[in-house]
C-alpha cells in the first residue's frame, strides 16, 4: 500500500480522536494453517485481505474469550 507521509499522518490522528489502536503483528504460514484449522477459512486463502480478515477476527474472538 503506497501512501505519503501525510496521507498516514491523517489515518493516524484519526485513529486518535477515536481512541483506536493499531497493532502490526506478524505471521507466518504455519500460524495462517493453524488459525484455519481453528475454523477460519479464509486464513488459508491465497488473498491476502480474506487472510487479515481472517486473522482479524480471530483475534478479536480471542480477545473476547479473554474478557469472559
Amino acid at each position: 500500500m503506497a501512501t505519503s507521509s501525510a496521507q498516514r499522518t491523517r489515518a493516524h490522528r484519526v485513529h486518535r480522536r477515536r481512541g483506536e489502536v493499531q497493532l502490526t503483528i506478524t505471521i507466518t504460514r504455519t500460524d495462517l494453517r493453524s488459525i484455519a484449522l481453528a475454523g477460519y477459512a479464509d486464513a488459508a486463502s491465497t488473498d491476502r485481505r480474506r487472510q487479515e480478515d481472517a486473522v482479524a477476527l480471530f483475534v478479536s474472538d480471542q480477545c473476547v474469550d479473554l474478557a469472559k
